[in-house]
């Protein structure tokens, strides 16, 4: 499928709503977090609709939604262990270690650890 990137991504979206909103809402991906919107009952949302509405709202509900979108994947332990190269995996699918995210993760974790020395 061909990506047009950017901004240009809405014009994708505002053409596929046309022909179906769920699907076009469900293939998309949503927030800072970028949950796709097929993920809308593991954030706890009745449907997509309503999935779309709150990734929308505000940041704080992005965050609320990705809190929920972890729990309901039992991913949350591996940002509780600081095992950055677990969740990175499991959030960011086997290939992870090219884009180096688990080591971002635990830089950016260095970086804002209220806890260190």
């Amino acid at each position: 499928m061909y990506c047009k990137g950017g901004l240009k991504e809405y014009d994708r979206l505002e053409q596929a709503k046309k022909i179906n909103i769920i699907a076009a809402y469900s293939s998309a991906s949503w927030g800072m977090f970028q949950i796709m919107g097929f993920n809308y009952a593991a954030c706890g949302c009745k449907d997509v609709i309503e999935f779309v509405e709150r990734m929308s709202a505000s940041e704080g509900e992005q965050l609320t939604l990705f809190i929920r979108f972890l729990q309901a994947n039992k991913w949350s332990q591996y940002l509780q262990s600081l095992n950055w190269s677990e969740f990175a995996r499991r959030y960011n699918g086997p290939g992870y270690t090219q884009n180096r995210y688990d080591e971002k993760l635990a830089a950016a974790y260095q970086k804002y650890d209220a806890n260190k020395e």
